[in-house]
């Protein structure tokens, strides 16, 4: 029996390649089975032994249509036989459905990568045939070049799940949330044993029970940013056996820390989710430009850095439904980061300039639906409470609320600020944009997302189209307003909430999601009466 832990790299020995999986409901070491199909930036790389037999043995992150990014340790002694290849759309590694299968055509290892447990444990992997991005894959976007994180981040991987040394490995792909330590806390519990170095970030916790194992090696360690995006913050390089044990942290490689050496080979990054950041250009994907205060109801919700003199950013949308309080979709609410604070900027058409007649207010409370569990989730509403009400105008007005429990059909309205490209390269106007939708009905908008299985659409969602293309909500539009015209009293009423979608926006056979605000009449009626 082993009293010490041991330093390791965690890959799956070459000589186990050939070893079938033996666990197929486990986890990441004290993680749990991730929401299928919700992460598409993730890659299983593959030995390839017989064209019926294939191994996993190391993960690794889709950054550009050619290109992935993993570790170097997952190529230090590759066997003579067999082919490496990279697979995306997959969540069992058993299920091969929306699999895109790839083989390598060249890996290329960072120069001053000695091999083993050493620094610059970072590789790019080139495909000769691009993927193609669909609702099970796509890039991940890189983070900003030597940024420092902190916080809870994110682990994926298919590898080994035991904390003991007798390995488990799943069938479905795992996911743990952990906190970072910093680079002095990491140190002082690693002392002489280990080569960590400044290009390296660590996760804890110490007292044990989560971490990397055998066979993530190469993986993705994310952190959504301030507008709900995942970021690939680091590659899982190495740790300890047995995983998981006490004062063991796991280290892994900073992506930061490789920015230049990453676009030196042209992995351009590539934009994901529905929130986004503004800076200039055009309008809601297939929509144009809104006639000025045409939607009175609609706001920009912007964060002020505290740590920068920039002006504050517009990243999500919402909509007034009190002079007091604001509704927009949790998950612009729970990507946001710690440092700085969230302003509401109503009245407003031009987000580059200062308009007469617009009103900002400070938040003071955020009150997300307690049953959202973070990201691509049903429940995906928040409330907002400004310091001071909102004084209704010409061009400050709230908007009319449905009926509980209402079904929805016909053409609606959506209203945004968000990307208005339908392209891999997001271009985001400074003009509110607006666009006619037609609502899709629920069992269809299920079977154009693949059926039951495989999606996320709940009961409490409702979809638009057109299923052809050419029209949806995009970055940036996330918690604004889908607005429908209410046949008896003539006044435009808030339905839905804009939550998720697909990338690229607009494409053939992609609804976009909404949360159906009029399921949820109760509950933001609790919330206003709450203070």
């Amino acid at each position: 029996m082993k009293s010490l832990l041991v330093f390791v790299l965690f890959l799956v020995a070459v000589s186990a390649l050939i070893q079938p999986k033996n666990d197929f409901s486990s986890r990441v070491t004290g993680g749990q089975s991730a929401i299928p199909y919700a992460h598409p930036f993730m890659i299983a790389v593959e030995l390839v032994l017989t064209p019926v037999h294939r191994q996993q043995f190391c993960g690794g992150s889709l950054v550009h249509l050619h290109w992935v990014l993993s570790a170097a340790s997952c190529f230090d002694d590759l066997p003579i036989i067999g082919r490496v290849e990279v697979a995306s759309g997959l969540y069992q590694l058993s299920n091969r459905t929306f699999a895109q299968e790839r083989e390598v055509g060249s890996i290329v290892t960072h120069q001053d990568y000695q091999g083993g447990v050493s620094a610059n444990d970072i590789a790019l992997l080139h495909v000769e045939e691009p993927f193609t991005i669909d609702l099970y894959t796509q890039p991940i976007r890189l983070p900003t070049p030597n940024a420092m994180h902190d916080g809870y981040v994110t682990l994926f991987g298919w590898g080994d799940t035991s904390t003991t040394e007798e390995p488990s490995f799943p069938d479905n792909l795992q996911a743990v949330v952990t906190p970072i330590l910093s680079y002095v806390d990491c140190y002082q519990h690693l002392r002489s044993r280990t080569p960590l170095v400044a290009s390296n970030m660590c996760t804890g916790p110490l007292l044990g029970g989560i971490s990397h194992c055998t066979g993530d090696a190469g993986g993705p360690l994310t952190q959504q940013n301030e507008v709900g995006e995942y970021e690939l913050v680091g590659i899982c390089s190495w740790g300890f056996t047995p995983c998981g044990a006490f004062g063991a942290p796991s280290i892994y490689t900073r992506v930061s820390a490789f920015s230049g050496w990453i676009v030196n080979y042209n992995p351009k990054q590539v934009l994901s989710a529905t929130a986004g950041s503004v800076p200039p250009t055009n309008r809601v994907v297939g929509g144009q430009e809104a006639i000025p205060h045409m939607a009175p109801y609609i706001v920009s919700l912007q964060w002020h850095h505290l740590a920068t003199n920039d002006a504050p950013r517009h990243f999500c949308g919402g909509v007034i439904v009190s002079n007091e309080w604001i509704l927009t979709a949790a998950h612009c609410i729970t990507g946001t980061p710690k440092e700085g604070y969230m302003v509401v900027v109503a009245g407003k058409h031009n987000l580059q300039i200062k308009e007469e007649g617009e009103q900002t207010q400070r938040v003071d409370r955020k009150v997300t639906h307690h049953l959202f569990a973070g990201g691509v989730a049903p429940y995906d509403l928040a409330m907002l409470h400004m310091e001071n009400p909102l004084e209704f105008s010409a061009t400050v007005n709230k908007i009319e609320l449905p009926q509980p429990n209402i079904v929805v059909s016909g053409e609606t309205e959506i209203f945004g600020w968000g990307s208005t490209s339908n392209g891999l390269s997001p271009e985001f106007p400074a003009k509110l944009q607006w666009a006619t939708l037609p609502i899709v009905e629920w069992r269809e908008c299920e079977a154009a997302l693949g059926g039951p299985e495989i999606n996320q659409l709940h009961p409490t969602n409702i979809c638009t189209g057109p299923l052809e293309g050419d029209r949806s909500a995009c970055h940036g539009d996330s918690g604004s307003a889908l607005i429908h015209m209410n046949p008896y009293t003539n006044k435009h009423t808030l339905v839905g909430i804009v939550s998720w979608g697909f990338y690229p926006c607009g494409a053939l056979g992609s609804p976009s999601i909404y949360t159906d605000v009029s399921q949820f009449i109760e509950w933001i009626q609790r919330v206003e009466q709450s203070l």
